[in-house]
């Protein structure tokens, strides 16, 4: 999975276009996500990825660099 492909699941769960979102964007001041998207973003990923991120790890996720090194952190894969 790369960032691109994050990107769009983001702006879909969100309602919003992928130009609306940048790695330095702040899921709930610059996106205006709030808990019950941050819950559904988290499943999905988990679905798609094979993965399951700990809670309290999740839980102090504010950008989408944030998400990107969580996911970085607890896969294989390195995001391009």
């Amino acid at each position: 999975m790369e960032k691109q492909d994050i990107i769009e699941l983001i702006a879909n769960i969100l309602g919003i276009e992928t130009s609306e979102i940048t790695i330095e964007s702040d899921f709930y001041d610059d996106l205006n996500c709030d808990d019950k998207e941050m819950v559904e973003l988290k499943l999905q990923l988990e679905d798609k990825l094979k993965i399951e991120f700990d809670e309290g790890e999740y839980s102090q996720i504010e950008t989408v660099n944030d998400l990107f090194e969580l996911i970085e952190e607890n896969t294989d894969e390195f995001l391009v």
